[in-house]
């Protein structure tokens, strides 16, 4: 299980950076 828990917050991290970049993109187009 400590496998598990060790990708969990690689996942989580990825996600994060996914949707700031979204939201960063998103910020250009409306600049």
């Amino acid at each position: 299980m400590r496998g598990a828990s060790e990708i969990e917050p690689k996942q989580a991290s990825e996600t994060y950076a996914k949707s700031r970049g979204l939201s960063l993109e998103q910020e250009k187009t409306l600049v």
